[in-house]
């Protein structure tokens, strides 16, 4: 499917897709049992629905997980099964360990909080392989280096810095001139963490 020119940002595949750089998660919220073809728990209208290991195998294949919300015990055996073939894990309870499905019941009143508190939690236990990116749209090679290159096993919470080794020679010019590099922080698998813009001005001579 194209990207919808109509939303910015969009993702390449269908349905709502995934914009670049982003971690990939999808929050369902349902009071009901969730209709899977490999149950056969599917109306006979319904043209070859996907069934549970076909949205196990897509978030696989993706790295996308999952959060499960139910407002009623009727979907939670179906929310686990799928968090667990998608390695959707993180620490529930504060014990230390990443290793509980992330599907909760809660009254529909608790919703909103439910989501946000499962979205942090699967977002990972704040430690990031961090790498950076400078990108010079100009061609004069106006960033020569970036030190260090990467961080592994960064922490939230913990500033951690990069120098970047601009160029000292640029061809002269009798008036202000105003570069723009971009910076991308990326964490693990390909997601963005932050973008930046360097702006840097050259006086005249």
């Amino acid at each position: 499917m194209p990207r919808l020119a109509v939303v910015s940002g969009t993702g390449e595949p269908g349905g709502v897709g995934f914009r670049d750089g982003a971690a990939p998660l999808a929050v369902v919220v349902t009071d009901a049992p969730l209709r899977d073809s490999d149950a056969g728990s599917v109306p006979p209208s319904c043209a070859e629905p996907a069934g549970g290991s076909d949205v196990v195998e897509a978030f696989v294949e993706r790295g996308a997980r999952l959060l499960g919300v139910g407002l009623d015990s009727d979907p939670m055996g179906q929310f686990e099964t799928l968090a667990v073939g998608t390695s959707s894990y993180a620490d529930l309870y504060d014990d230390g360990s990443s290793d509980d499905p992330v599907v909760t019941e809660v009254d529909a009143s608790r919703v909103k909080d439910a989501v946000v508190d499962g979205i942090q939690r699967l977002t990972g236990p704040g430690v990031y392989d961090l790498t950076i990116t400078a990108s010079d749209p100009t061609g004069l090679g106006l960033v020569e280096s970036v030190t260090p290159s990467g961080v592994p096993g960064a922490r939230l919470g913990v500033e951690v810095g990069f120098d970047f080794g601009l160029a000292a020679d640029l061809p002269s010019s009798g008036s202000d001139r105003v570069y723009r590099v971009g910076v991308i922080l990326w964490g693990d698998e390909g997601v963005i963490l932050g973008e930046r813009t360097l702006i840097l001005l050259v006086r005249g001579t």
